[in-house]
């Protein structure tokens, strides 16, 4: 699977894969929150999508594309985000939750992303395959003012059936371009040990510094070690912005 690296504009980067795979760092605004309370506006069947990815903010080469949700993009995409999270958990990646968890928890947690999306402390890049959401990726900056350099990949998960086509790859090279991008050199990340994902990171260049026995429960009270990994981010960019 090869990648290709084009410039599109000053506003517009995009990462090819051989799926047509694109990132687009534009920048956006924040909701209006009245009386403090966060208002997200139901989607329409169908519309959503469309109104979230305008054809003018990508290359259209291809049916795959990458792109960074802000805090003003939330209210269209939070339905389809909702769908995929609440499989993914309760299909068995727990990301943080005990299974099974209800949609309406899924839309509680996303919603709560909110105040970190508006201030930019919190990243996140959803992939759509056509007008459909396939994954998803956050990139936590660290706010301490001893670790300016620091990042954390968080919930990283792709749609079932879109697994072992690149996905997760291409979600990866986006956070590590946008932490290039903020001055973020170490990017940690936590996952079971074991699993799959363990080895999907490793592939992709991450040390094992630790694992923690027991660091997490399953629903029947069952204990799962964790595995602490990281790595040393270079200069170069994967998508060549």
């Amino acid at each position: 699977m090869s990648l290709r690296l084009r410039r599109i504009s000053e506003a517009q980067c995009a990462v090819t894969l051989s799926t047509g795979a694109q990132v687009d760092p534009r920048e956006g605004t924040v909701l209006h929150v009245p009386g403090g309370h966060l208002s997200l506006e139901p989607q329409r069947q169908n519309e959503s999508l469309r109104m979230a990815v305008q054809p003018r903010n990508f290359m259209r080469s291809g049916s795959t594309r990458i792109r960074r949700i802000f805090a003003s993009d939330l209210k269209h995409v939070i339905s389809d985000l909702v769908d995929v999270f609440t499989d993914t958990v309760n299909g068995g990646s727990q990301l943080g939750f005990l299974p099974p968890i209800t949609r309406d928890e899924a839309r509680d947690y996303w919603i709560s992303l909110f105040p970190e999306l508006a201030t930019g402390s919190r990243l996140v890049f959803v992939a759509f395959n056509g007008d459909r959401v396939v994954g998803s990726g956050q990139l936590a900056l660290s706010q301490r003012t001893n670790s300016p350099h620091r990042a954390e990949v968080q919930r990283l998960f792709v749609a079932r059936g879109f697994r072992g086509q690149g996905v997760g790859k291409l979600l990866m090279y986006a956070l590590h371009d946008t932490a290039r991008e903020h001055g973020r050199s170490l990017i940690s990340l936590s996952t079971r040990r074991g699993e799959p994902a363990e080895e999907f990171y490793k592939r992709l260049g991450y040390v094992e510094a630790g694992v923690i026995p027991g660091w997490t429960i399953g629903p029947a009270g069952e204990r799962y070690d964790h595995v602490t990994l990281y790595q040393e981010l270079g200069r170069f960019q994967h998508s060549g912005w």
